[in-house]
């Protein structure tokens, strides 16, 4: 069956002018087959529809494979996003490991032995801070006595 311009469909068969005709108007016309020079034969059209099907065909398989190249890199992120985000609690749990805790400071502190001996070091500082007080000033004094007076 083949459907006439006017909507019927008919049971003549159209011979092989009449489609060499039909593409001859489609390449004046610019649609589909405008860039093919010269008669288009049904031939000429089997074969640019074979090389577009083929084309079709590799595009689809690139598709594919970009698609799966993707979801190997979208793997890989989660992947190093996973080992981040572990590197980073392991750095936060050998932080809080590394800083003393005030309780634990507190517990030290009321331990009587820590307590005489954080208490003698302390009143051996200011012993020290005052003799070197002492020393500065009668440093200065030197100096000022020493210095000519003109």
């Amino acid at each position: 069956m083949v459907k006439q311009p006017s909507g019927e469909e008919s049971s003549i068969p159209i011979d092989a002018s009449v489609w060499e005709q039909a593409f001859e108007n489609e390449c004046r016309e610019g649609g589909l087959l405008s860039g093919v020079s010269g008669p288009v034969s049904p031939n000429h059209v089997l074969e640019e529809l074979r090389l577009a099907r083929d084309a079709s065909l590799k595009a689809q398989a690139e598709v594919r494979a970009l698609k799966q190249q993707l979801a190997r890199a979208a793997s890989e992120t989660a992947t190093r996003f996973r080992d981040e985000l572990l590197l980073r609690e392991e750095l936060h749990a050998a932080r809080s490991a590394s800083e003393p805790n005030v309780l634990q400071l507190k517990q030290l502190l009321l331990e009587p032995a820590v307590n005489r001996e954080f208490s003698r070091l302390s009143m051996r500082l200011e012993a020290v801070q005052r003799e070197r007080d002492a020393l500065q000033e009668e440093l200065r004094v030197i100096q000022m006595s020493v210095s000519p007076i003109f």
